[in-house]
């Protein structure tokens, strides 16, 4: 099952912002987004690489298409069969 939540770090818990519905010592993945965007040139990363890198990338953009979502309870349905 995949969930989304809010939540805020104070340095040593994330606290989400809503009670979450999982039993205890189930386990997550947590994605960090930070917010503010990396500064490639800073890292070695020209306009070229970038470029090349959007483009090898580009292939994933089609995940947040609504047509999508009959995947986001793939484990459900691969139970079943």
């Amino acid at each position: 099952m995949i969930q989304a939540l809010d939540a805020v770090y104070d340095g040593t818990v994330l606290r989400p912002d809503r009670p979450l519905q999982l039993m205890p010592n189930t386990r997550v993945h947590i994605v960090i987004e930070s917010g503010h965007e990396i500064d490639l040139m800073a890292h070695g990363v020209g306009p070229a690489e970038a470029a090349a890198l959007r483009a090898r990338l580009a292939a994933f953009e089609d995940w947040n298409d609504p047509e999508m979502d009959a995947y986001g309870d793939y484990d459900a349905a691969a139970a079943k069969l």
